[in-house]
Order: structure tokens, then C-alpha cells, then sequence
């Protein structure tokens, strides 16, 4: 089996130690690590390429900077609501 890279994403840090530990930080720090619609799709595939991958037998999950995660990154969600038609504030 190929070994898996975790150095291919823009909104995370990965690390896989020696002891098979996987290390995924979140890393948008200037957004106090909100999640963001890449950040969502990035770490998603790092758990799925996590879950496939032998060599990781723990994961731990942190964010850079001084926040964990914010929460939801609403500035992002705007700008994906408001490529739709119409009156958002309507449609909500």
C-alpha cells in the first residue's frame, strides 16, 4: 500500500509521528480557525485518508494560534448564499 501524504492541504497541518500519531491542526489563525467551506472539504478527506491509512492508531485535533475553532466561518457562507438568486433574507 502507498503511504498517504498529509502535507497537501492549505487550511490544515498534518503530522504522523513515529507512534501513529496524527496530529491534524486547523490552521486559519487569522480567522481564529473558523470553518470555512475548504477547511470542511480538507478535513474531511484528512479523516478519510486517516481512517485508511494503517499507520495512524490515534488522531489528535487542535487549531493554531490562540482559538481552537471559532465556529462557523459566516463570512465565507455569505459569499456561498449570495451567488443564489433572489432575496436571501426571503428565501432564508
Amino acid at each position: 500500500m502507498a503511504e498517504i501524504s498529509y502535507n497537501k492541504y492549505e487550511t490544515l497541518k498534518c503530522e504522523l509521528s513515529a507512534e501513529g500519531v496524527l496530529h491534524i491542526q486547523l490552521n486559519r489563525p487569522k480567522r481564529l480557525n473558523a470553518v470555512s467551506e475548504q477547511l470542511f472539504r480538507e478535513y474531511n478527506a484528512a479523516m478519510n485518508a486517516a481512517a485508511r491509512d494503517s499507520n495512524v492508531r490515534c488522531i489528535v485535533v487542535s487549531g493554531s494560534g490562540k482559538s481552537f475553532c471559532s465556529g462557523l466561518d459566516l463570512t465565507d457562507t455569505a459569499a456561498t448564499v449570495s451567488n443564489r438568486t433572489g432575496d436571501v433574507a426571503r428565501d432564508a
